[in-house]
């Protein structure tokens, strides 16, 4: 069977084309997501705000049986703090014969903020003979929106 060792959520990595080794860069726990607004508070109707980030979610795969070659279906699933489904990334990977260990590592550019708190990243796996994906790890990301005021000199700029 299949075991997620670790999942992270950073900014980037990189991997030394040398030892395979990855350098996992910025850890995210949480991100502040400034809105530029005038006087006025920041209303329902703000909402969803699309942010320009990039980031990636990285994990690494155990195999507990090297020997048999075993194909893989994973999903990224973003949850709101109210569990409502923002994003779901599929990816699929295969374990061959004698590998013992997998890293996955999904690129995302751009972030949907629904509300203030606390975001999931759900990572999901399903075998070739299973029908459903079952829950394997999840990352929280406290994501806090700001009002900022727009300053007149900077936008005429």
């Amino acid at each position: 069977m299949i075991q997620n060792i670790f999942s992270v959520l950073c900014e980037s990595s990189i991997i030394d084309k040398d030892t395979n080794n990855i350098t996992i860069n910025n850890v995210l726990e949480q991100i502040k997501i400034a809105v530029s607004l005038d006087d006025r508070q920041l209303s329902q109707k703000d909402f969803p705000i699309n942010t320009p980030i990039k980031y990636e979610f990285i994990s690494l795969w155990k195999n507990n049986k090297p020997n048999p070659k075993q194909t893989f279906d994973i999903e990224l699933v973003v949850l709101d703090p109210n569990d409502k489904i923002i994003q779901t990334i599929p990816q699929k990977f295969k374990f061959e014969i004698g590998i013992t260990r997998h890293r996955s590592i999904f690129k995302i550019s751009g972030f949907v903020a629904t509300i203030n708190g606390t975001y999931t990243f759900l990572i999901r796996i399903k075998t070739e003979t299973e029908n459903i994906f079952q829950k394997v790890a999840k990352v929280p990301l406290e994501v806090e929106i700001i009002k900022s005021k727009i300053n007149q000199k900077e936008s005429l700029n």
